[in-house]
């Protein structure tokens, strides 16, 4: 499969895509070794799984195999600090990793498009393992305003391979007590108020 210079959105989990596969007809083209959509403008739609060695795998996928162009990362995040609420969506201005050997600063300059470039700009952290405890969530403030488990690993396929990226996250959790699943199922939803990105 090679759809050479079609825009793609990657998200981590079918749940969180769940809303615009169905909203805007994207159909399975393929099961392995992604799950891959396409609608009727070409467009694709990955699902890579959760955590970094996916995403960075998915990413790698959608650009050697599939030749994809762009990529927009749609998908939850945690807050890390006050003047976040759940259901949120932040465009990503600033990306880094949790590894104290990383130093390498992405930012994001592909245009999400429309009214989503006027999002609220956050600065994200991404983290290898989920962000649960209180303590740490206070310890990764200090570096980012939100946390995901994917977007730095898809900056950095992605910077390998030519390809520029967006990410557009909403605010599932912001704490230990946060039912994050439940969460998603009612944010998936409000994307449709976003449809103009499809």
């Amino acid at each position: 499969m090679n759809n050479r210079g079609a825009k793609a959105f990657l998200f981590a989990t079918e749940l969180e895509a769940r809303s615009a596969i169905n909203a805007f007809g994207f159909k399975l083209l393929r099961e392995r070794p992604f799950k891959v959509f396409e609608d009727d403008k070409g467009n694709l739609l990955f699902i890579s799984r959760v955590g970094i060695l996916n995403a960075a795998d998915c990413m790698w996928y959608a650009a050697r195999d599939c030749g994809v162009s762009s990529v927009c990362n749609i998908g939850a995040c945690g807050a890390l600090k006050s003047g976040f609420e759940i259901g949120d969506f932040v465009r990503i201005t600033r990306c880094i990793f949790n590894f104290k050997y990383s130093r390498k600063v992405y930012s994001p300059s592909l245009s999400c498009g429309g009214k989503l470039d006027s999002l609220k700009g956050a600065s994200l952290i991404t983290s290898v393992n989920p962000v649960v405890l209180k303590s740490e969530r206070e310890r990764l403030s200090g570096y980012a305003d939100v946390v995901d488990m994917e977007f730095y690993a898809i900056c950095k396929a992605a910077e390998l391979n030519g390809i520029e990226v967006s990410a557009i996250k909403y605010v599932s959790d912001f704490s230990e007590n946060c039912n994050i699943e439940k969460n998603i199922q009612k944010l998936e939803c409000k994307l449709l108020e976003y449809g103009e990105i499809f």
